[in-house]
């Protein structure tokens, strides 16, 4: 391949790269307002962490649930709310209940990642190259048979979100995408503590269930 055919497909991969990466993040922006994942809290709150480990030392490092709570309530937050029910929380601060279980199962389900499976440089580690959250399955996989409403409607334990996904039309349709138990197990957590969400914060377009659901 001469040197200038090098240089076109070079290039027409990287404008590839980009539109995709532009149809993704405007696909994340139609559903801003599905509650965030686990990835997201986590570098959220290491982010604003004042005395935390780093990034990699976080992510590599294997605890308990327990564990992950009593790390984090240990630390400081540069986001101080002084409000009665967030005393004692450390840097879990500025979290509501819901999201501080969301983070605490998504890293006790996912981590440790291995140290070299993530950049070199610590500034691009990211939910793309992290386990995938509960919000990303989400979007990715359960998107892909039917509309946002169907979860966003429905009122289950844990028990009753991993029935449903592993009932036959799930386990079939999760296998497609060869996902795997721990990313069962991910979607389910998330979905117990983010579903359902509040009609009112849910935008007029995705109101309402289809038929048949």
């Amino acid at each position: 391949m001469s040197r200038r055919k090098t240089l076109v497909v070079v290039a027409s991969i990287a404008i590839l790269a980009a539109a995709v990466a532009f149809a993704l993040a405007q696909e994340e922006d139609k559903f801003a307002w599905v509650p965030a994942g686990g990835c997201t809290l986590t570098l959220e709150v290491v982010k604003n962490c004042t005395n935390c480990d780093d990034i990699v030392t976080i992510v590599t490092s294997q605890k308990t649930r327990d564990e992950w709570k009593a790390y984090f309530e240990g630390k400081e937050t540069s986001k101080k709310n002084e409000s009665e029910d967030q005393k004692g929380i450390g840097a879990l601060q500025g979290l509501t209940e819901q999201k501080i279980n969301t983070l605490l199962d998504y890293l006790t389900l996912n981590m440790p990642v291995v140290k070299d499976q993530l950049p070199a440089d610590p500034a691009k580690i990211d939910c793309t190259v992290l386990p995938m959250d509960g919000k990303q399955e989400l979007l990715q996989f359960c998107l892909s048979c039917h509309p946002i409403s169907v979860p966003a409607y429905e009122d289950r334990d844990l028990e009753g979100w991993l029935a449903l996904l592993e009932d036959r039309t799930h386990i079939t349709a999760l296998d497609a995408n060869k996902v795997t138990e721990k990313q069962r197990q991910e979607l389910a957590h998330y979905l117990t503590y983010n579903m359902p969400i509040p009609e009112d914060q849910i935008p007029q377009e995705f109101r309402g269930r289809p038929p048949g659901y």
